[in-house]
């Protein structure tokens, strides 16, 4: 595939983020479908991964369940692709799409993606902020285990409880 090819697909999933964003989740839903899957971490898989969690986050304000739940699922699969690009994208991939469901009170699916996503992240200064991240949602929910064994991974004195809510840092 050539550049303009990558960058014209990474152009439509980030329409499609903006229309899932705007509520318009069907017109997202065809455009995000119109982009094709790939074996390894390119731009335009990334962006697609972003536009279907904001695709199911939509679904669920819809009161869409069903379709959210194997939007969501699509993401996740794809999140595990984005892990050929390095663990920390597929972690904060994984958090993102943990945050839609605790957003729906679906707590047990926000735990299971919160989980996956501290085992997959693994070194770097972001991986860092996510695990602060990850660290303070589980002790909102008073999941103190959880955090001891996060606090862990992160180097000695690491201030993760002033790591903003949202680690990932808009580009």
């Amino acid at each position: 595939m050539n550049p303009e090819e990558e960058t014209r697909l990474e152009d439509i999933g980030c329409e499609a983020q903006r229309l899932a964003k705007s509520g318009r989740w069907q017109e997202a839903n065809e455009l995000v479908h119109s982009i094709p899957d790939a074996d390894e971490l390119t731009g335009y898989l990334h962006e697609k991964a972003i536009a279907l969690t904001e695709i199911g986050r939509a679904l669920l304000k819809a009161r869409q369940q069903d379709l959210a739940a194997s939007t969501l699922a699509e993401a996740e699969r794809l999140a595990h692709v984005l892990a050929r690009g390095g663990a920390w994208e597929e972690a904060y991939q994984l958090y993102d799409i943990g945050c839609v469901w605790q957003e729906a009170n679906q707590g047990a699916q926000a735990l299971r993606l919160w989980d996956s996503a501290v085992e997959a992240a693994r070194t770097g200064l972001e991986t860092q902020r996510l695990l602060a991240a990850l660290a303070r949602q589980f002790r909102d929910l008073g999941l103190h285990e959880r955090v001891s064994s996060i606090v862990a991974q992160l180097p000695a004195g690491y201030p993760w409880e002033q790591v903003p809510r949202s680690p990932i840092i808009d580009e």
